[in-house]
């Protein structure tokens, strides 16, 4: 599609299947050009460590950039990360560390580190700075002040790129919660509620679940942009849905 690019987010479950090339068929199939993917974890198993971005990529033959968040060996053999794969060249990247050193964590899930992933990306239509985040965890999506925190410095800094900019990612929030209006006080959430989690039955203390009934993932563009074609996509690999979203750069 003529100045065109289409983008799409996806949480593809650390505790999956970690089938990457039913993941990259996916994508393949979707004619997806650029992805921000959340839990694109290591794992690492006797003498093989399997990067399930990297793998990903080569699968499709993508550019890919990967940045570790939490590491939680020796509990799991894992570490959790953001990564971004792209068709088109990714020019520069980096990460950006979330926590606060002020909101005092208050339970475990709190204390894990979470990240913002920036790739500045050259498409066929123009430069986007394409930017994966995955936000802290409460029980029952409440708003807690760590993840305000972690939304307030994603806010700050989307102010501070210059160009073209599209947040993605597993917010952890539904849409009317206070750390989607604070992004959203800098940035235009696209794709109304549809449900997104969960696809496979949830268990945590205090919290099941096993019906798609929340929109936790989301893709923003800049304000008062808006895109040409969003869909929800349909998959049992993770427990989130892919999203995916038409944008003219």
């Amino acid at each position: 599609m003529a100045n065109t690019t289409r983008i799409a987010s996806w949480n593809i479950w650390i505790f999956g299947k970690r089938d990457y090339m039913g993941m990259a068929k996916l994508i393949k199939r979707n004619k997806i050009d650029i992805i921000g993917i959340q839990e694109a974890a290591l794992y690492y198993g006797g003498n093989r460590t399997l990067d399930i971005a990297k793998s990903i990529a080569k699968e499709l033959g993508y550019n890919y950039v990967f940045f570790k968040s939490t590491d939680i060996r020796p509990r799991l053999p894992i570490v959790q990360g953001n990564a971004i794969i792209s068709r088109f060249p990714i020019l520069a990247s980096r990460s950006y560390a979330l926590n606060s050193t002020v909101v005092k964590a208050k339970s475990a899930y709190e204390k894990e580190q979470r990240i913002l992933v920036a790739a500045k990306i050259k498409a066929e239509s123009g430069s986007i700075n394409f930017l994966t985040t995955h936000l802290q965890y409460s029980r029952g999506f409440k708003s807690t002040p760590t993840r305000m925190a972690q939304a307030r410095k994603i806010a700050s800094i989307i102010r501070g790129l210059g160009g073209y900019t599209v947040l993605t990612g597993d917010f952890n929030s539904l849409p009317s919660n206070k750390e989607i209006g604070i992004i959203e006080g800098c940035m235009t959430r696209i794709g109304g509620d549809a449900p997104t989690w969960t696809v496979h039955p949830f268990s945590l203390p205090g919290w099941t679940e096993n019906r798609l009934k929340y929109r936790i993932d989301n893709i923003f563009l800049p304000k008062g942009k808006t895109c040409k074609r969003f869909k929800v996509l349909r998959s049992k690999l993770s427990d989130h849905l892919p999203i995916m979203a038409d944008i003219s750069l």
